[in-house]
């Protein structure tokens, strides 16, 4: 005839024993988390902080977002026409757009699609 008090204390050990090794791998996730938040990518643009990531923040500034086809001829006209807009304004140095930023993101954009079209 087997005994309940060994067995119970047995599973009770096992319960204490799994119980130690969740806490654990509990908070090796909590430091995981905690690393991860506090490392990011600072992008930059002409010496500027940008919030998001190069492409981006270029198809925004030559005002790209809700073109259905972006080919060289499109990025070519739309740098052409916010340079344009830039000139016939009088020039800030608070003002968010500046002709540097057209430039970088035109020959970006000409160039990322410039290597889209030959892997094709």
């Amino acid at each position: 005839m087997t005994y309940p008090f060994p067995i119970a204390a047995i599973f009770w050990i096992c319960f204490l024993i799994y119980k130690h090794l969740n806490k654990d791998a509990a908070d090796e996730n909590e430091n995981r988390k905690e690393l991860n938040t506090h490392r990011y990518i600072e992008y930059k643009s002409n010496e500027r902080v940008i919030e998001y990531n190069h492409f981006y923040h270029y198809i925004i500034t030559l005002d790209l977002m809700e073109a259905k086809l972006i080919d060289d001829k499109m990025i070519t006209h739309q740098a052409t026409k916010i340079n344009s807009l830039i000139n016939a304004m009088e020039q800030d140095d608070e003002h968010p757009i500046s002709i540097a930023d057209i430039k970088a993101a035109k020959s970006y954009l000409l160039d990322r699609w410039a290597y889209i079209t030959s892997m094709n």
